[in-house]
């Protein structure tokens, strides 16, 4: 009756095939052709050579319309309609907005400017059309609401067809972001965060759901290399801090890479609630990818509901309750990934492993496709209450050895380690 009841749902809400995986059959053996392999080995990898390009779900986009000719509206895919930006990042490459001499490129926004925050707010918003390239030198404070006022302040907003990168690190500048608040995407397509340390947003605490980088009903979305942090994993050390990327409300296409999650609390949602509302409005919907990503001393890692993740060779160590929690019918990939000090299912009421098909507030279980991945014995076994699945993935990727992972996602993760013209 659940495989029945696997294929029936395949039908009804997900792209691509999703099948049980047959008794007895391993999961750590890579189950489909979609994977080609060895992106990095120990004898290939330089050390300070970091990857810079897009992969992922967010490389792709549903607007050919449907493969079956619109017997079952599943959308097709489209490996070249996925993120552009604000255009290209090299000069003499047409976008709309490439980083060379003449391309129409505004001014850096620096940090030292008095009215920093206002120059950004225009050309990231609405007033703005895109396509555009923003670059940002130094760390920009986001004032907290005045007199406990709405935290909707705190939340700066970026319309569609922009790239919002930040400068290398120099002496004058050894980060260059935002801190105090966070950027809020909502019911907006093609835009790329890159290269950005993002801080204590929401530090006043006024309870407004504040996040690092927020998505909602947004589409084609790549944040990348980005630095994202609170004050630690316990909330009542200091102030209460929302979620560091939140992707919510029917978004889709969205790859999260190279970025370094860290001394937080809940890094972050895939479908915004348990509720049957939710549960509608994300059906067929939520595609996210997870590619090298760092989580560390952080209370829980990526949590998917209704949608359908891939987390590639990311690194999980020193976390309080779960690494990754596929619940309330998702399903998650995690593939070449690695787990150290995550704390073990049943050690708390709120513990459930470095993997969990369930969680005390879901509604119901998920399904995870386990491939090449690596627990330690600080992290004890996965919290798996679905039978595992095998999920065919629509794009091509390369994937790292275990061993690669552990050398490579420290190395590379966060600002500083991809090319951003002056």
């Amino acid at each position: 009756m659940l495989l029945v009841a696997l294929i029936a749902t395949s039908c009804d809400v997900r792209i691509y095939p999703l099948r049980a995986r047959p008794t007895g059959q391993d999961s750590s053996v890579t189950s489909d052709g979609a994977t080609l392999q060895d992106a990095f080995s120990q004898d290939s990898y330089v050390p300070g050579v970091c990857p810079d390009e897009l992969i992922g779900f967010a490389t792709m986009s549903d607007l050919g319309g449907e493969w079956d000719g619109g017997a079952s509206g599943m959308p097709m895919l489209l490996l070249d309609g996925g993120v552009t930006g604000g255009g290209a990042l090299d000069a003499g490459v047409t976008g709309g907005g490439a980083l060379d001499a003449g391309a129409g490129m505004p001014p850096p926004i620096n940090a030292n400017d008095s009215d920093a925050l206002a120059q950004f707010s225009k050309l990231a918003g609405d007033k703005t059309p895109g396509p555009l390239i923003i670059l940002v030198e130094g760390m920009i404070a986001i004032p907290p609401p005045p007199d406990g006022g709405s935290g909707d302040v705190q939340k700066i907003r970026v319309s569609s067809n922009k790239t919002i990168i930040g400068a290398n690190p120099t002496a004058n500048f050894p980060a260059s972001g935002f801190t105090g608040g966070g950027l809020w995407l909502s019911g907006v397509s093609n835009v790329i965060i890159k290269n950005l340390t993002i801080s204590r947003p929401n530090s006043d605490d006024s309870g407004d759901n504040v996040d690092a980088i927020h998505v909602e009903t947004s589409h084609q979305i790549w944040i990348d290399h980005c630095d994202l942090s609170s004050n630690g994993p316990d909330v009542d050390a200091g102030a209460s801090f929302d979620g560091l990327v939140d992707i919510s409300d029917g978004s889709d296409f969205v790859t999260v890479s190279w970025t370094n999650y860290h001394d937080h609390g809940d890094t972050g949602l895939v479908g915004r609630s348990d509720s049957s509302d939710a549960a509608a409005e994300d059906a067929g919907k939520n595609h996210v990818t997870y590619d090298h990503d760092l989580f560390s001393n952080v209370r829980t890692g990526p949590r998917t509901r209704f949608g359908t993740i891939h987390v590639l060779n990311s690194y999980f160590i020193n976390v309080a309750n779960y690494g990754v929690a596929a619940t309330d019918g998702a399903t998650a990939r995690i593939e070449g990934s690695r787990f150290h000090n995550v704390s073990p299912a049943g050690q708390s009421d709120a513990s459930f492993g470095p993997v969990t098909t369930v969680l005390a507030s879901s509604t119901s279980a998920g399904y995870v496709d386990l491939v090449d991945s690596l627990s330690d014995g600080t992290s004890g076994p996965n919290h798996l209450t679905t039978q595992g699945v095998v999920l065919s993935l629509p794009y091509q990727y390369m994937t790292d050895s275990l061993s690669t992972v552990l050398e490579v996602v420290p190395a590379c993760v966060g600002p500083g380690h991809i090319a951003v013209p002056n």
